[in-house]
């Protein structure tokens, strides 16, 4: 399962995953790695670097949410002008320009795709690439289906040693379980991993609502296709967020 917001690892599947209990945890308590959302965090030896690695994750995710909001306001200005003024459009480079993004000009290239023949007889063409995003859109929809109907398991590992587990039900219930217990760094690095992935789930939700926002007012400008403005909302969303994380370290954030 891909994250859009570049934060978290494909998970494995039920299948191939180990015991989810530790050994000599406190509380002892195994728990099902079945029918759950997987976050898992993957963090350096050393809790020095533990810690940078995490705060470079939290500006990842502030970016992340800053680009929802930016994409959303972006995609509004272009249906509103009606897509790109000509002028505008021939002077941006091209999509295969190295390191460069152009998310308004790559849903340009998707309108004129589409766009109406004069000539009865021909059919609109699709773009290129609209498979790939409509899969990815699929995919993402049924990611926050199970966000809604299961729930969440997080867990954190150091130097590839699980340290902390926690399980949240759908009532908001908390189970959770520490390896060296004893020892209250490994308990707030973990707390920050859960904190993190609270906090991506609420950015999937926010970004579904958005993508679904985005293409109710963009179906607009398919009118031989409306059924590509869900992955063409879907890929303009990801776009402006690989542009927003492409930004310098020093860029403002809001």
């Amino acid at each position: 399962m891909d994250d859009e917001l570049g934060l978290w690892r494909v998970p494995p599947s039920p299948e191939s995953r180990e015991d989810f209990s530790i050994p000599g945890a406190s509380p002892v308590k195994a728990v099902p790695p079945v029918d759950l959302n997987y976050f898992q965090a993957e963090l350096p030896v050393g809790v020095i670097q533990a810690k940078e690695a995490l705060s470079t994750q939290e500006l990842h995710l502030r970016r992340s949410k800053w680009g929802i909001s930016d994409a959303d306001r972006r995609l509004m200005q272009f249906v509103e002008q009606g897509g790109l003024p000509l002028e505008v459009s021939f002077a941006l480079p091209g999509i295969g320009a190295k390191d460069q993004i152009h998310p308004e000009l790559e849903l340009q290239r998707w309108l004129d795709a589409t766009a109406p023949s004069e000539s009865f007889a021909g059919v609109p063409s699709l773009p290129a690439g609209w498979k790939a995003a409509a899969e990815g859109a699929a995919a993402f929809y049924d990611k926050v289906r199970q966000l809604l109907t299961i729930g969440d398991l997080i867990e954190s590992k150091q130097g590839g040693q699980r340290i902390g587990l926690t399980v949240i039900s759908l009532s908001g219930d908390f189970t959770t379980i520490f390896g060296e217990s004893g020892r209250r760094s490994v308990a707030t690095l973990h707390q920050q991993v859960l904190s993190q992935a609270i906090s991506t789930r609420a950015a999937w939700l926010t970004l579904a609502t958005s993508i679904i926002g985005g293409a109710a007012r963009l179906a607009f400008l398919f009118p031989t296709a409306p059924w590509l403005a869900i992955p063409a909302a879907y890929q303009f969303f990801r776009q402006v967020l690989q542009q927003v994380q492409n930004w310098p370290a020093s860029q403002p954030q809001q």
